[in-house]
């Protein structure tokens, strides 16, 4: 069966840690793994994005992060993912998102942003993860199904 992972803020192109982001991921994901992104994923013209995400192995979806939204949804779904989320997707208990969000008690929110660092501060309990790559020992994480 399918695992999923999660990971978030790749950042692709805009450091020089492609190739050991894409070896990290690559050696975490297998190919028919689902592997969301929770935001941020590069930068740079379609072609240069292309052939990054033609390296990483999954099933790709992204929710959009700030520096995505510039691109669009459609930039995204060329380039191969499955599915492009403006602002949340929801898997069980598990609200994705790239910002923090308030949300039930029953509900954990795992969120890719590690720019507000005020916010994030009151989202330290066991309701809200995030899983902003160089918080992950920049590797994605297995969304653990209960």
């Amino acid at each position: 069966m399918a695992k999923i992972y999660l990971i978030a803020n790749t950042n692709f192109n805009s450091d020089n840690v492609n190739n050991e982001t894409i070896n990290s991921w690559n050696d975490t994901v297998e190919k028919d793994d689902l592997i969301y992104h929770l935001g941020n994923f590069g930068t740079g013209s379609f072609d240069e994005l292309k052939s990054i995400f033609n390296k990483l192995n999954g099933n790709k979806y992204l929710i959009m992060g700030e520096k995505d939204t510039s691109f669009g949804k459609d930039f995204f779904l060329r380039l191969g993912f499955k599915e492009v989320y403006d602002e949340e997707h929801t898997i069980g208990k598990y609200v994705l998102t790239h910002y923090p969000k308030d949300v039930e008690s029953n509900k954990i929110n795992i969120y890719g942003s590690n720019t507000n660092e005020e916010k994030i501060k009151d989202f330290k309990n066991k309701n809200y993860v995030c899983v902003s790559l160089e918080r992950i020992s920049f590797k994605p994480i297995m969304l653990k199904e209960e």
